[in-house]
Protein backbone atom coordinates (compact mmCIF):
# COMPACT_ATOMS: atom_id res chain seq x y z
CA UNK A 1 0.00 0.00 0.00
CA UNK A 2 2.73 2.48 0.80
CA UNK A 3 4.49 1.41 -2.14
CA UNK A 4 1.33 2.76 -4.49
CA UNK A 5 1.23 6.12 -2.30
CA UNK A 6 5.15 6.53 -3.52
CA UNK A 7 4.45 6.40 -6.88
CA UNK A 8 1.22 8.22 -6.75
CA UNK A 9 3.47 11.49 -4.72
CA UNK A 10 6.41 10.15 -7.65
CA UNK A 11 3.91 11.35 -10.29
CA UNK A 12 2.50 14.16 -8.61
CA UNK A 13 5.57 15.56 -8.72
CA UNK A 14 6.39 14.98 -12.04
CA UNK A 15 3.32 16.32 -12.99
CA UNK A 16 3.87 19.67 -11.20
CA UNK A 17 7.77 20.16 -12.21
CA UNK A 18 6.13 19.35 -16.21
CA UNK A 19 3.45 21.70 -16.05
CA UNK A 20 5.60 24.28 -14.82
CA UNK A 21 8.65 23.73 -16.98
CA UNK A 22 5.71 24.13 -20.12
CA UNK A 23 5.37 27.44 -18.18
CA UNK A 24 8.50 28.40 -18.38
CA UNK A 25 9.49 27.37 -22.03
CA UNK A 26 5.75 29.16 -23.45
CA UNK A 27 6.84 32.31 -21.84
CA UNK A 28 10.85 32.24 -22.82
CA UNK A 29 9.17 31.10 -26.39
CA UNK A 30 6.75 34.46 -25.75
CA UNK A 31 9.34 36.46 -25.10
CA UNK A 32 11.69 35.48 -28.18
CA UNK A 33 8.80 35.94 -30.57
CA UNK A 34 7.75 39.35 -29.22
CA UNK A 35 11.78 40.18 -29.53
CA UNK A 36 11.92 39.18 -32.71
CA UNK A 37 8.93 40.50 -34.40
CA UNK A 38 9.71 43.86 -32.98
CA UNK A 39 13.68 44.05 -34.78
CA UNK A 40 12.79 42.74 -38.23
CA UNK A 41 13.87 40.23 -40.35
CA UNK A 42 16.53 39.39 -38.34
CA UNK A 43 15.76 39.53 -35.41
CA UNK A 44 18.12 43.10 -34.57
CA UNK A 45 21.41 40.98 -36.19
CA UNK A 46 23.54 43.76 -37.76
CA UNK A 47 24.25 42.29 -41.38
CA UNK A 48 27.75 43.88 -40.98
CA UNK A 49 28.87 43.03 -37.68
CA UNK A 50 27.67 38.84 -38.40
CA UNK A 51 29.75 39.72 -41.76
CA UNK A 52 33.07 40.81 -39.77
CA UNK A 53 33.06 38.42 -37.52
CA UNK A 54 32.62 35.33 -40.26
CA UNK A 55 35.84 37.24 -42.12
CA UNK A 56 37.41 37.49 -38.35
CA UNK A 57 37.10 33.28 -38.40
CA UNK A 58 38.35 33.05 -41.98
CA UNK A 59 41.05 34.80 -40.94
CA UNK A 60 41.78 33.09 -37.63
CA UNK A 61 41.26 29.81 -39.52
CA UNK A 62 43.94 30.37 -42.63
CA UNK A 63 46.24 31.93 -39.80
CA UNK A 64 46.48 29.25 -38.05
CA UNK A 65 46.67 26.65 -40.89
CA UNK A 66 49.60 28.57 -42.08
CA UNK A 67 51.17 28.59 -38.48
CA UNK A 68 50.99 24.52 -39.01
CA UNK A 69 52.70 24.40 -42.65
CA UNK A 70 55.21 26.82 -41.40
CA UNK A 71 56.11 23.93 -38.37
CA UNK A 72 55.66 21.37 -40.99
CA UNK A 73 57.82 22.82 -43.60
CA UNK A 74 60.72 24.24 -40.91
CA UNK A 75 60.58 20.61 -39.38
CA UNK A 76 61.13 19.16 -42.86
CA UNK A 77 63.79 21.83 -43.48
CA UNK A 78 65.96 21.05 -40.68
CA UNK A 79 65.68 17.16 -41.48
CA UNK A 80 67.15 18.04 -44.72
CA UNK A 81 69.87 20.09 -43.22
CA UNK A 82 70.71 17.66 -40.52
CA UNK A 83 71.10 15.39 -43.35
CA UNK A 84 73.45 17.34 -45.41
CA UNK A 85 75.33 17.81 -42.28
CA UNK A 86 76.06 13.62 -41.76
CA UNK A 87 76.48 13.15 -45.19
CA UNK A 88 80.29 13.73 -45.56
CA UNK A 89 80.34 13.25 -49.13
CA UNK A 90 77.74 15.66 -50.13
CA UNK A 91 79.64 17.98 -53.02
CA UNK A 92 78.99 21.69 -51.80
CA UNK A 93 77.22 22.01 -54.99
CA UNK A 94 74.64 20.03 -53.35
CA UNK A 95 74.21 22.02 -50.20
CA UNK A 96 74.08 25.39 -52.40
CA UNK A 97 71.32 23.89 -54.45
CA UNK A 98 69.73 23.10 -51.08
CA UNK A 99 69.83 26.35 -49.56
CA UNK A 100 68.09 28.16 -51.82
CA UNK A 101 65.52 25.79 -52.56
CA UNK A 102 64.77 26.87 -48.70
CA UNK A 103 65.02 30.19 -49.04
CA UNK A 104 62.69 29.94 -51.91
CA UNK A 105 60.39 28.01 -50.02
CA UNK A 106 60.58 30.61 -47.38
CA UNK A 107 60.19 33.71 -49.43
CA UNK A 108 56.98 31.89 -51.77
CA UNK A 109 55.32 31.06 -48.14
CA UNK A 110 55.72 34.64 -46.72
CA UNK A 111 54.27 35.90 -50.44
CA UNK A 112 51.62 33.40 -50.08
CA UNK A 113 50.33 35.03 -46.63
CA UNK A 114 51.30 38.52 -47.54
CA UNK A 115 48.50 38.02 -50.50
CA UNK A 116 46.11 36.24 -48.59
CA UNK A 117 46.25 38.88 -45.87
CA UNK A 118 45.75 41.75 -48.15
CA UNK A 119 42.64 40.33 -50.24
CA UNK A 120 41.22 39.64 -46.32
CA UNK A 121 41.92 43.23 -45.88
CA UNK A 122 40.10 43.96 -49.07
CA UNK A 123 37.04 42.03 -48.76
CA UNK A 124 36.86 43.47 -44.92
CA UNK A 125 36.90 47.24 -46.55
CA UNK A 126 33.95 46.52 -48.77
CA UNK A 127 32.04 44.92 -47.20
CA UNK A 128 32.32 47.54 -44.10
CA UNK A 129 31.64 49.82 -47.37
CA UNK A 130 28.47 48.19 -48.39
CA UNK A 131 26.79 46.93 -45.13
CA UNK A 132 26.17 50.14 -43.43
CA UNK A 133 26.53 49.86 -39.64
CA UNK A 134 23.51 50.30 -37.14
Amino acid sequence: MEEKGIFKKGEEIMQETSKKGKEIMEELFKKGKEIMEGKGILGGIDPSVMTEDVLKLIRFSFDVAYDNVVKVQDFNVKILRDMLEKGKDVQSDTVQVVSEFIESVRKGRDEYKKMITEGLDKVGEMITKTIPKK
